[in-house]
């Protein structure tokens, strides 16, 4: 049995496929906001 090898330049967190579908476009981006908006209320809160 051989091994495959894999192009570490286009390995991805999400993959296209999932980013094809509604749900993983929708969950790709309300994790996103949810993370900038946490990060840019912290480092508000920091600076006051």
């Amino acid at each position: 049995m051989a091994a495959t090898t894999v192009d570490p330049s286009t390995r991805t967190l999400i993959s296209q496929v999932q980013l094809n579908r509604g749900h993983g476009r929708a969950i790709y981006w309300t994790v996103l906001t949810a993370v900038v908006v946490v990060f840019s209320l912290v480092f508000l809160d920091r600076s006051t």
